[in-house]
């Protein structure tokens, strides 16, 4: 059978006020997440400042050597994108 608990459901606003549910799976990186983004919402990764948590505080880069890591999102949580301006 397929197994959820490898999938995280994340909800995703855009301060322009844009929403969308996407899928990440259990091992999505930093920059996976940043392309799910610049794909969903047509917002390139430079562009994007990610806040999570609350109070919200924003998802950093990872270190260098850490780019393997999965992001600290849970199933079910809610992330903003703040759009910077090019």
């Amino acid at each position: 059978g397929s197994d959820h608990s490898k999938e995280k459901k994340i909800r995703i606003t855009t301060n322009d006020g844009r929403q969308s549910m996407v899928t990440l799976k259990s091992s999505t990186t930093f920059f996976e997440l940043q392309e799910s983004i610049a794909r969903e919402f047509n917002i390139p990764p430079y562009l994007q400042c990610i806040r999570y948590g609350f109070p919200p505080k924003e998802l950093m880069p990872p270190q260098a050597g850490m780019e393997k890591e999965p992001v600290p999102l849970q199933h079910g949580d809610r992330i903003t994108i703040e759009i910077l301006k090019g």
